[in-house]
């Protein structure tokens, strides 16, 4: 295939862009309403893909000057150089610490347990974009389970651009875990969301498989 067109673009545009999903997805995290958030996870997933997509094109900016067209996140994040990708595993592991209570219980209920380092979530959920709009449309088994990444970036970038922070509110600093497990070729996908309030940090948690089978 030949290479993306790339296109020279404003870094800080980018990121204000960026930051209007990201603040969409914050107001989303902010429900504790257990129906609610059953309806609204394929929704949300899709805007972490979109916001994720945004803030590495961001990062990208940042180095460069300019932008592929590129949509899937393993190769934006490829084209990062090894210091920002540093930056961003370090963000990210930190996120999978503090989550990590819920990251079990996403592996108890698939009764597998899902890669944590950032490459192979990278790699199983690159195109989350598209496949969690046209679940409807057929095509092959996947897993989104990158719904951490936007807080990843946005504190990537923050770290790079520290007099950015001040366009950053709201932020999502306690989002809900955003899995998803399926089929991309399901007429009849269902939800099983287990979800868990932890009344000790005020945050609600939860985690969904998706399955045409169940």
């Amino acid at each position: 295939m030949p290479p993306k067109q790339m296109i020279t673009a404003d870094a800080h545009k980018v990121y204000e862009q960026a930051l209007k999903f990201y603040a969409t997805l914050d107001q989303l995290h902010r429900t504790s309403d257990v129906q609610r958030i059953t309806v609204i996870g394929v929704p949300m997933s899709v805007l972490a893909a979109f916001a994720a997509e945004l803030f590495l094109k961001c990062l990208a900016c940042l180095e460069t000057g300019s932008l592929s067209r590129e949509h899937l996140l393993d190769n934006l994040s490829d084209q990062l150089s090894p210091k920002t990708q540093a930056i961003v595993e370090k963000h990210w592991d930190t996120l999978n610490v503090q989550n990590l209570e819920v990251l079990d219980r996403f592996d108890v209920s698939l009764g597998e347990k899902v890669a944590r380092d950032l490459r192979s979530n990278l790699t199983s959920g690159r195109d989350g974009f598209r496949l969690l709009r046209y679940v409807y449309e057929g095509g092959s088994d996947f897993i989104f389970t990158l719904g951490l990444l936007p807080v990843a970036l946005h504190n990537s970038i923050i770290e790079i651009k520290p007099e950015w922070l001040a366009q950053s509110q709201p932020v999502v600093d306690k989002p809900h875990a955003v899995f998803g497990k399926g089929e991309d070729n399901a007429p009849d996908l269902r939800f099983a969301a287990p979800a868990v309030i932890d009344n000790k940090v005020a945050a609600f948690q939860w985690a969904v498989r998706w399955s045409a089978n169940s």
